[in-house]
């Protein structure tokens, strides 16, 4: 089957008037066909941020806003707003682009596709979509130009407005709407492949390569006007976007997007396989602050614990009688997680271990620790179980031993560079925000965002207190507070801040 409908998301009644004055009535451009297969477990997509041009540009993610990046990462639920001279280009790690035009209002209301590895794409020169894909995209008000690489048999691609058409698999084509003048209809072109226009009405009108429409609906069908003003710019510029795009595009595109792992041990568990990097022990330098300078080989997390990562095991933890409920906070699946206390982390920690049938590592009174803030004066006190192999925080001496590079380190200021720019965010380069974690350069040994990002929490206390260190610097920070021998703390465990997260250990052996 090759051609592919962009109907109305509700059934299209042509009889009913009232279809034209509904709020929101929202018309999608399919690029597949309708059914999408559920083969395999479907995870939810990235979009990368490849350029921008002008400001102001605003994304709206989990309910915060802010001016948007370049490699930032965009999930579904994402509002992009441009401003009167400003553009940006994005590309969906199934391949797709798509440029957004100045005074563009557009909104990613779901990409999802079956699991794959990001980083073994090439997606400079690729020809078709790696796997199966739901995207659902609407366009408020503006004008976007897209480029569709040849689609899987059941993926479906589908862009709203109040008027709708429909393509083949590897389309590009651009698609104009003022929402401020329904009366003006939708301006659509192709430039490569066909497509069939659907209107509300009932209407349906094809569109070949080359050729361009205005469509305005009414009860009674359709008014068609082919090549409208402006209509020849906007193909010309459609006929580069794809390749323009694609000269961008960095060797390993979506190296950081997570790949879903499921258990095969139980329908009841689905554990989150975190990216774990062992690192051989040996002693830290003299100039360390750390008391105890000595380190055993250990594991740690190549990358901070992500937001999605968190939700998905606090979801499963709140289950099994875990107090997790609304803890945590992140901009999208890929950023760091924040606003997580001590206690938080370590319960996570203990809950994650469960899932993966691993041993927790805390505990209180000799049981798993899943409930209720302890540590301080004359309370029970959070032990670590010996020769417990789940998941913990990090030492201060490991969590350094790694900043450093191990019996690799090339002794640089910094986690992996003398040049923080190149290794972390931080105040002078984040745009006053955290960002996807694996952006910037790994240390020497593959370790990433160990300077700047967040902060990170270890599991100390400072001596004759009950404070906990964290260490790393975050991009709310000045260079100094990043470099890999600061360090600082909290006079108390319960504290959650939006510049600190964590990332994972676990003892050698596992």
């Amino acid at each position: 089957m090759n051609d592919i409908r962009l109907i109305e998301g509700s059934s299209v009644n042509p009889s009913k008037s009232s279809i034209l004055c509904a709020a929101g009535l929202l018309v999608a451009l399919l690029l597949s066909v309708f059914s999408y297969s559920t083969k395999g477990a479907a995870v939810e997509g990235s979009v990368r941020v490849m350029n921008k041009n002008g400001a102001p540009i605003q994304v709206t993610m989990n309910g915060a806003s802010m001016e948007i990046q370049v490699g930032m990462v965009l999930k579904q639920g994402s509002k992009v707003k441009t401003g009167a001279s400003a553009s940006v280009t994005l590309m969906f790690d199934n391949g797709a682009v798509l440029e957004i035009k100045p005074e563009t209002e557009f909104l990613i209301e779901q990409f999802d596709r079956d699991p794959f590895d990001p980083a073994g794409v090439d997606y400079k020169t690729m020809e078709d979509e790696p796997t199966q894909s739901t995207t659902k995209l609407k366009l408020n008000t503006g004008t976007i130009l897209m480029g569709v690489k040849k689609l899987k048999e059941y993926s479906e691609f589908q862009i709203g407005t109040r008027v709708g058409m429909t393509g083949i698999r590897g389309t590009s084509l651009f698609l104009k709407y003022d929402e401020g003048r329904p009366e003006d209809g939708t301006m659509v072109g192709v430039t490569e492949g066909k497509v069939e226009f659907l209107t509300p009405s009932g209407t349906v009108q094809p569109i070949s390569a080359g050729e361009a429409f205005e469509i305005i609906d009414s009860p009674t069908g359709a008014t068609i006007k082919p090549n409208p003003p402006g209509a020849s710019v906007l193909m010309a510029e459609t006929r580069v976007v794809d390749r323009a795009i694609r000269q961008t595009v960095p060797a390993k595109s979506f190296e950081s997007a997570p790949v879903s792992e499921s258990s095969e041990d139980s329908e009841d568990v689905a554990p989150v396989k975190s990216e774990m990097i062992k690192v051989e022990g040996g002693n830290l330098p003299k100039d360390s602050q750390v008391p105890n300078r000595s380190v055993k080989t250990f594991e740690i997390g190549k990358y901070e614990v992500t937001w999605g990562e968190w939700q998905k095991v606090r979801d499963w933890a709140v289950s099994k009688g875990y107090d997790l409920q609304k803890v945590g906070k992140g901009l999208s699946d890929n950023h760091p997680v924040t606003d997580v206390s001590w206690y938080d982390m370590v319960k996570w920690c203990n809950a994650k271990s469960e899932m993966e049938r691993l041993e927790p590592v805390y505990q209180v009174k000799g049981e798993v620790y899943k409930s209720g803030a302890f540590d301080k004066k004359e309370s029970d006190v959070v032990k670590e179980k010996a020769g417990a192999k789940g998941y913990r925080l990090p030492t201060e001496a490991e969590w350094e031993w790694a900043a450093r590079g191990g019996k690799k380190s090339k002794k640089y200021t910094y986690s992996g560079s003398n040049d923080l720019n190149a290794a972390g965010w931080f105040k002078d380069n984040s745009a006053g925000t955290s960002h996807p974690v694996g952006q910037k350069q790994a240390n020497e040994i593959g370790i990433y965002d160990m300077s700047g990002n967040v902060w990170e929490w270890c599991s100390n206390v400072l001596v004759g207190t009950s404070y906990r260190h964290f260490r790393g610097g975050g991009w709310i920070d000045n260079a100094d507070d990043c470099t890999v021998a600061k360090c600082d703390h909290y006079d108390d465990s319960d504290n959650r801040y939006y510049g600190i997260g964590f990332r994972l250990a676990r003892s050698s052996g596992n």
